[in-house]
């Protein structure tokens, strides 16, 4: 009995290991690095679109951006101190910052990708905060792509020759770092729908809504896809404050929440695989980037990823999470003075209550790099050559 218990410690030991190691790459099946990233999703992806739509409605003021200063972007804000997953994806891949969708006439270089993502989106064609659901993104880039090839053009380069327009569009990859999660905020803190309703009616509508994204975008020519699950919202310092009586996890987190949030990424999960099998006879390639569980490893063990603090607010107005929903981080539109930063925002996972700090953008970004928590295995930065090198950098 000793050494079966043993041999079952060492086997958990190894299996912890094995979730926070960099993966060895296992893409084959003619895997190519992709040349372009196509960008779709909500606030957590969002480089810009919504603030240049609706500015009157998403304005951001500092201290949003202080972290990083996209100084020559102008409307290049995020729903952060500073940069996105997909800005380090960018980087990474010796990238320019991806351009967004709506600055298309504003002679944005294309030529690596472009984000559609637009804050408050939703994945099921709902409206409860942005008209620009996923499936009306999906349609903006068809748009997009049909003009652009309708050009004949080349898209500049920055890193040499121009490129045929084409190639932007057939060796890209077509990136969803979640979507979703606007969902089931609506569904759990507007509605106030409990987690039974909200897992049986929102969580297949959404997972529904993503599958019909990816086969669009499939029959449009699209070979290659990451998509990302909801990261676990339940320890959001908003959902803390909003339902601060009811049952926490280990992590004192919101169990009914998260309890929602893996609930969608299992469909989601599902939804995956059944897609690899009726598409992936002609090369297609679905990888599944699980934002929760990445997240976790980073709740379960701040110090190792640099934080000290996961439950509060870095910018917020006190209280027990630091989130306050009526005064809010920074200023709100011309009205009302809003609040300031913590001092050191690296140390914090959330950033306003809602959104993340650059610094746990980062660390989510190297986990899915190095093929941590990648389904099926892939090591990107092994295949493709990555660096990591402007990471750190704060302009």
């Amino acid at each position: 009995m000793v050494k079966m218990a043993l041999a079952m410690v060492e086997l958990a030991l190894l299996l912890s290991l094995m979730l926070v190691m960099p993966i060895a790459s296992a893409a084959g099946n003619g895997f190519k690095c992709p040349k372009a990233f196509w960008t779709f999703g909500d606030s957590l992806s969002d480089t810009g679109n919504s603030q240049t739509t609706f500015p009157s409605a998403s304005r951001l003021y500092p201290p949003y951006s202080t972290s990083f200063t996209f100084r020559d972007k102008p409307g290049f804000n995020r729903f952060s101190d500073g940069r996105l997953i997909v800005d380090f994806i960018s980087l990474a891949f010796g990238h320019p910052y991806y351009g967004t969708y709506a600055h298309a006439l504003n002679g944005a270089n294309y030529v690596r990708g472009a984000n559609f993502a637009y804050a408050g989106a939703t994945a099921n064609a709902t409206t409860f905060v942005t008209p620009i659901h996923l499936n009306l993104q999906v349609d903006n880039f068809l748009n997009f792509k049909s003009k652009a090839l309708d050009t004949g053009f080349y898209f500049p380069d920055p890193k040499g020759p121009y490129q045929p327009v084409w190639n932007a569009f057939s060796d890209g990859a077509y990136y969803i770092p979640e979507i979703g999660g606007i969902d089931l905020i609506v569904a759990t803190s507007v509605l106030n729908l409990p987690s039974p309703v909200v897992i049986a009616s929102f969580v297949p509508a959404a997972v529904a809504a993503v599958k019909t994204a990816i086969t669009t975008l499939h029959d449009s020519g699209a070979r290659l896809f990451f998509i990302g699950n909801t990261p676990p919202q339940g320890c959001n310092p908003a959902q803390l404050t909003q339902f601060f009586n009811r049952t926490k996890d280990a992590l004192l987190c919101v169990d009914d929440i998260n309890a929602i949030n893996r609930a969608y990424g299992a469909a989601l999960q599902q939804a995956l695989e059944d897609l690899r099998t009726s598409l992936g006879g002609d090369g297609t390639q679905i990888f599944l980037m699980d934002n929760y569980n990445a997240s976790i490893e980073i709740f379960t063990n701040p110090a190792t990823y640099g934080f000290t603090n996961t439950q509060q607010a870095c910018c917020g107005s006190g209280g027990p999470y630091n989130y306050n929903s009526a005064f809010t981080c920074g200023n709100i539109g011309s009205c009302c003075q809003g609040q300031s930063a913590c001092a050191t925002p690296g140390s914090y996972v959330s950033w306003d209550g809602i959104h993340y700090t650059e610094a746990f953008y980062r660390q989510i970004a190297k986990f899915f790099l190095n093929g941590q928590f990648v389904t099926p295995a892939l090591n990107l930065a092994a295949e493709c050559g990555l660096k990591f090198d402007d990471f750190y950098k704060k302009s």
